[in-house]
């Protein structure tokens, strides 16, 4: 159980919700899709991935109040390629890192399939 951990309880909001968006993209629209993360061997790892058909879609990475891109995020992105997002619950001005998005929590998440 999450007590006090402001940013555990975020993390949690971002889960459900990405998850509401794989069941309504297989259930509605018939998409092959899941809900995963991404570690490697030496501990580099995405907070959310949304699967798709065998593939990767996106990355989410999930800050309560940072907005400096996370490294694993950046080193994700620019060696596969991989669209990015970096999903701040408080962010007061939206901007493009390079090509990886730094959008605030709830714009992004009312963006998702429902």
């Amino acid at each position: 159980m999450v007590i006090s951990d402001n940013g555990a309880k975020f993390e949690n909001v971002v889960t459900v919700s990405l998850l509401r968006h794989v069941y309504s993209l297989r259930d509605y629209k018939g998409i092959n899709a899941s809900l995963q993360y991404v570690r490697t061997r030496d501990k580099k790892e995405i907070d959310f991935c949304i699967a798709r058909d065998g593939g990767i879609e996106f990355l989410v990475e999930a800050k309560k109040g940072h907005a400096d891109v996370s490294a694993a995020l950046k080193y994700f992105h620019e060696k596969y390629d991989l669209k990015a997002f970096q999903v701040v619950q408080n962010l007061k001005r939206e901007r493009m890192e390079g090509r990886i998005a730094v959008r605030n929590a709830v714009q992004f998440l009312k963006g998702l399939s429902v």
